[in-house]
């Protein structure tokens, strides 16, 4: 059977409880804001519900409202709330990314911060596994040199630090734990905002030397200890005055990955009686009494005896440099990056300091193009030109006793490529340094000391 008729709809809803009236009209109008909703009446037509109605009906919770439209809450200011050192620690992990752990095997970096003096402790790890040891190692080292006790320690709720082992280590020691809540760095905001200034000073350091990425570690110490002598804004002087109750000396402090020169010891190290008495190298920081150095094998030692060529922007050397160190230092760095396996990193020094390196021809390289050698390449080595008539004859050589009419001209034995002011460069000595670069590729940088903490 087809009925022909028309349905028509209400306009207005017949519900006796008000409640249901105004619950009704809130699921009309798609679940609309109950404020929004007693403002219905006044703007439209046919809403048979008062605005009363509709704030009464606002404090039952509506489900579908709470499932669809929960927002994150605030998180409470994480300012510094403590009155003495050590009331409260916080602690977190600097990820460096898997790339750079499977060049150098360092991907972790641990922060340790007092929350009252601002000062940081820091160290490089491999894997998350050793956090904790190296965590407790700092709480006892904060607590021998400040003569106080940690109270509290507020770290995130990952694995390495939430453990049967790490709550059995605080209860003995009457630490009360503050983990936060899962996927909530927010509320180890000092933690993660010294995160992100560390990264920041790295990626500045790196971006300046011109060294490869790899050294990463090296530079997020040396960042710790600058952090360490520079203003606090919380106290107004640093943290290392404010935990230690006395002023940093920043003297010793150098342009990290600057080129520096290390004298050799003991002597029997370098070689016979005419070799040189230091090495190249790039200031890694500082360790102890010493400066700890990278050397172009890629490993690293601490010597006291050192020359910083640091450089400015400008080219003014200051007080450590001057045009004959320049120039040696431009030579000398683009050895070393081939030997650690990096990147050229002088190259925009060499544009700032406007210093033209000498050309490195390998010894054998230029008789090698008279006379047709295989083994070794040409070297190209610029000639200046010249207007002079006698252009390409050799100089006259002076003999005693003869007059000047028997004055001859004599053939130099040297190649003219040789005569340039050039840097040569034995083809043993390079093989040697491409063995050096290729043991440096495999092994990468040595480990940091793990006697004590870079503060």
């Amino acid at each position: 059977y087809v009925i022909d008729g028309k349905v028509e709809l209400p306009t207005t809803s017949y519900i006796a409880d008000p409640k249901e009236r105004a619950l009704l009209w809130h699921r009309r109008m798609a679940h609309l804001g109950w404020e929004a909703c007693a403002k219905l009446p006044e703007l439209c037509e046919g809403v048979n519900v008062t605005p009363a109605e509709f704030r009464k009906a606002a404090a039952d919770d509506c489900d579908i409202c709470i499932q669809s439209k929960l927002v994150r809450a605030p998180f409470p200011s994480s300012e510094r709330s403590t009155r003495a050192p050590l009331e409260r620690v916080h602690c977190d992990l600097l990820d460096a990314g898997s790339r750079l752990a499977g060049v150098v095997g360092f991907r972790y970096g641990l922060n340790v911060l007092d929350e009252h003096t601002g000062l940081t402790i820091v160290h490089v790890l491999r894997a998350k596994d050793e956090a904790w040891g190296k965590l407790t190692e700092a709480v006892a080292w904060l607590e021998r040199q400040c003569g106080r006790k940690v109270k509290a320690l507020r770290v995130d709720r990952g694995g390495e630090f939430v453990s049967q082992e790490s709550l059995q280590w605080l209860r003995h020691k009457g630490i009360t734990f503050e983990p936060t809540a899962p996927h909530s760095p927010q509320q180890n905001g000092m933690a993660e905002r010294l995160n992100r200034g560390v990264v920041e000073r790295v990626r500045a350091m790196l971006a300046d030397s011109g060294l490869p990425h790899k050294f990463w570690f090296f530079a997020f110490q040396y960042a710790n200890e600058v952090r360490n002598r520079s203003i606090y804004a919380p106290l107004g002087i640093t943290p290392y005055e404010a935990f230690f109750d006395r002023k940093p000396d920043v003297s010793r402090l150098r342009v990290w990955g600057c080129q520096v020169y290390y004298l050799v010891l003991p002597k029997e190290a370098r070689g016979d009686k005419f070799s040189p008495v230091s090495q190249s190298g790039w200031f890694m920081g500082l360790d102890g009494g010493g400066y700890r150095i990278l050397t172009t094998s890629g490993s690293t030692v601490v010597a006291h005896t050192v020359k910083c060529l640091e450089r400015t922007v400008t080219g003014d050397a200051g007080d450590d440099s001057g045009s004959s160190g320049s120039a040696a230092a431009s030579v000398s760095t683009g050895q070393v990056v081939q030997a650690a396996g990096g990147q050229q990193p002088v190259a925009a020094e060499q544009q700032r300091v406007a210093v033209e390196p000498p050309v490195v021809v390998a010894a054998g390289a230029a008789a090698g193009a008279e006379g047709g050698e295989q083994g070794v390449p040409p070297a190209v080595a610029p000639l200046r030109r010249s207007n002079r008539a006698t252009k390409g004859v050799p100089p006259p050589v002076f003999e005693p006793g003869a007059s000047s009419s028997r004055v001859q001209r004599q053939p130099d034995p040297l190649p003219v490529a040789v005569r340039l002011p050039v840097v040569t460069v034995g083809v043993a000595q390079q093989q040697q340094q491409q063995q050096q670069q290729q043991g440096a590729q495999q092994q990468g940088a040595e480990a940091p000391g793990d006697s004590a903490f870079r503060v």
